[in-house]
């Protein structure tokens, strides 16, 4: 096992994002940005200064306060979780933190859940039925008519 080495979490997220750099487009880099800094001032204000002394639990903590007291909506939370958890897969590429702590972060539920049910799928079809087809009628099945 890999000796941790001590890094402040604002200097670990700039390395993290200098390391993106070139990797991915500018907006998807200044998305991770504006997803990691909640993160990294958290840290700050829990007096959590090393990410050497992040854990599992820290995590769930983290995780907890973005849905409860952020009052995030599902699909917020889970974009910015799945961009710490990138982020603490990467600390662990630099010995920022403990080898595979990066499994333990449980990111919420399929944010997709309500929108993927039968009937949900069902309502959404009858709605676009009713306001975007001409007439009324279902283009998908004059289509497959013609073929």
């Amino acid at each position: 096992m890999a000796e941790l080495k001590p890094i402040a979490p604002a200097e670990a997220k700039e390395m993290y994002l200098a390391q993106r750099r070139g990797e991915v487009a500018e907006s998807t880099l200044q998305a991770h940005h504006y997803r990691l800094k909640p993160f990294v001032q958290w840290c700050e204000s829990t007096s959590l200064t090393n990410p050497n002394e992040l854990s599992a639990r820290d995590l769930h903590k983290y995780r907890f306060h973005r849905k409860e007291e952020d009052d995030l909506n599902k699909v917020t939370l889970r974009t910015q979780l799945s961009a710490i958890r990138v982020f603490v897969k990467f600390l662990e590429s630099i010995d920022g933190v403990e080898q595979g702590l990066h499994d333990n972060f449980v990111l919420t539920g399929n944010v997709y859940d309500e929108f993927t049910s039968v009937e949900s799928r069902s309502t959404v079809v009858r709605e676009v039925q009713d306001n975007y087809s001409p007439n009324g009628r279902n283009p998908l099945s004059q289509a497959s008519r013609s073929l």
